[in-house]
């Protein structure tokens, strides 16, 4: 779903950014698996207080989608898979006009 959000968001200005909580190896052999088209780290350590920073007050339950605008800004939160339309929905708000 990522990865169709990133293609068709892009226009839109919006960036997916993963951070897989794994090892590099895992994370690089799913990011080829899915055809990933968006950046990703990887928290070998440390993921948990990053979580933890972000919000994440179940301390590294996963998936944990943060959205933030323009500035840097950490506006909205959820805990859980997502669906593309629920997604879309965090991420309208900050859209730039002209795209909708």
């Amino acid at each position: 779903m990522l990865v169709t959000f990133q293609s068709q968001m892009s226009e839109a200005d919006v960036q997916v950014l993963g951070i897989a909580h794994d090892l590099l190896d895992s994370a690089r052999s799913f990011a080829a698996q899915v055809g990933m088209n968006y950046p990703s780290l990887v928290a070998i350590t440390g993921g948990n207080e990053l979580l933890d920073a972000h919000g994440n007050a179940s301390h590294g339950a996963l998936p944990y989608t943060a959205i933030f605008n323009k500035q840097g800004v950490q506006v909205d939160s959820r805990l859980g898979i997502l669906t593309y339309d629920e997604l879309y929905e965090l991420v309208k708000p900050y859209l730039a006009l002209e795209y909708e």
